[in-house]
């Protein structure tokens, strides 16, 4: 049995259909008639394909529009959003005629998810920054709900052991701010390092600091992550004097849950060699919901 597999891992945003443009040409005296027939064949085999994908390209906005729907609830896994994109393609897979490899089209199996069902709220001093726009939490965040004194360190000096330790024993009770928005380098074991203390100050239990606010001038994106860390953590991407800042408030509402998904699986049977497959893998799905009322749809994700 030959099995070939192709992984699909490329982000569309959007499926645009591209139009022909047709140009007046000044007729010449002397015609290449063998060129003129390659142009007309040419552009009768793209008219054909334009009306012929006329109709996938409508399905295939809509079978877009379907599953990035605020019904399927960011195709997470909170609210079952994961289980109804799921009975959405096995019910696609129906009527396109593809066979089970089972009774059904699921292939049930079961995981870790930190999940963020409800609360979610982040206050610097008197400024309520908005969820999913101003800030995203960390995939591994615990439960928060409080007010904190801050302390707050570049990520620049995170690579000096005397002020990383200063920061680390000062911080203890309060929340530890780090600001990475100027932190300009080439070298890459920097880079690697600051990274990996980051990741350390969010991590270890024995630290004594309440939570971490990572301050970035990149684009939030959110991830997932099968385990809880012992402390809060938040990503900010907003325009603001850190050295304003006096307090924080907090609320998020984390939880660490077992949850029962499916891969959907379904084949079609070939005519020359029903023995070999082609096997076309992507993930359906996405990141879910932060909070009651941010989703994140997942428009561009497979």
């Amino acid at each position: 049995m030959n099995i070939q597999v192709i992984s699909y891992e490329e982000n569309y945003c959007e499926i645009t259909e591209e139009k022909g443009t047709f140009a007046s040409l000044k007729q010449e005296p002397t015609i290449n008639v063998n060129a003129m027939r390659k142009s007309v064949l040419f552009i009768l085999i793209c008219l054909i394909v334009l009306k012929l994908s006329a109709q996938d390209m409508e399905y295939a906005r809509e079978v877009i529009k379907t599953l990035a729907s605020p019904e399927l609830k960011g195709r997470g896994y909170v609210e079952g959003g994961h289980l109804k994109a799921a009975k959405y393609i096995r019910e696609q897979f129906r009527e396109i005629g593809l066979k089970s490899f089972g009774k059904d089209y699921f292939q049930p199996f079961s995981l870790k998810i930190n999940t963020f069902p409800s609360k979610m709220t982040l206050v610097l001093d008197d400024n309520k920054l908005i969820p999913g726009k101003d800030f995203i939490v960390d995939a591994a965040s615990s439960s928060a709900n409080g007010e904190y004194e801050v302390v707050i360190v570049k990520k620049q000096d995170l690579l000096d052991d005397g002020k990383l330790s200063q920061a680390v024993q000062s911080s203890a009770g309060k929340m530890l701010i780090i600001d990475e928005r100027d932190f300009k380098t080439e070298n890459k074991d920097d880079i690697q390092k600051a990274n990996d203390v980051i990741k350390t100050l969010k991590s270890d239990p024995r630290l004594q600091h309440a939570g971490v606010i990572l301050f970035t001038s990149d684009k939030l994106t959110i991830g997932y992550s099968t385990v809880q860390s012992p402390r809060p953590a938040l990503i900010v991407s907003k325009a603001c004097d850190l050295s304003e800042i006096k307090k924080v408030k907090l609320q998020i509402d984390a939880r660490l849950i077992e949850c029962k998904t499916q891969n959907v699986a379904g084949y079609l049977e070939g005519e020359e060699r029903p023995d070999s497959f082609i096997v076309v893998v992507a993930h359906y799905d996405h990141m879910g919901k932060m909070g009651e009322e941010v989703y994140f749809p997942g428009a561009n994700d497979n």
